[in-house]
């Protein structure tokens, strides 16, 4: 969805549901960012770098996050925080505490950016629904009359389109 929807109870309701919102922030009308983290929700590692996302475990909830610098990133550090180990400084943040900020797939990841791409197509869907179709003025009040008058739009749609598809038939056939 994009930033309009943008509300903690959508969150909430996605994460009891099983799933995950994929929304766009809108930092209008939202308090600051959490102290410690950019503003997509990645936090800072001690030597004030944005850490490297480093996948999600689904059963726990928790989106993990390393030093940048063990991840392969050109970062310049002191050892500030202390990342002896290969692995490196570690970081789990708890998508419950905060689902509006904190989700799976991370923001900013790439798999994120893929899913949200995706909604480029439905948009275009739901435009030419409401420009062409007359979905935006629904005139019927009731769930099952608006279903009812949504489900004729989305008839009429694809009727077009299939109209559509056999006239390029023929003329490819000609």
């Amino acid at each position: 969805m994009d930033a309009g929807y943008d509300a903690a109870f959508i969150y909430s309701q996605a994460l009891d549901q099983d799933g995950q919102a994929i929304i766009k922030l809108n930092h209008r009308g939202h308090q600051k960012i959490l102290q410690g983290f950019t503003d997509d929700g990645t936090p800072y590692c001690p030597a004030g770098h944005s850490m490297a996302y480093y996948g999600t475990d689904y059963k726990k909830l928790i989106n993990k996050f390393r030093c940048p610098r063990k991840c392969g990133q050109d970062v310049t550090c002191q050892n500030e925080c202390c990342c002896e180990s290969s692995y490196g400084y570690i970081k789990r943040i708890s998508i419950k505490d905060n689902p509006r900020l904190f989700c799976s797939p991370h923001r900013g990841s790439r798999t994120r950016n893929e899913l949200y791409g995706k909604r480029s197509s439905i948009e275009r869907l739901f435009s030419v629904l409401k420009g062409h179709l007359n979905m935006d003025r629904l005139t019927k009040r009731g769930i099952e009359k608006a279903f009812t008058d949504v489900t004729i739009c989305l008839i009429t749609f694809l009727a077009g389109t299939i109209i559509q598809i056999r006239k390029q038939k023929e003329q490819k056939a000609a």
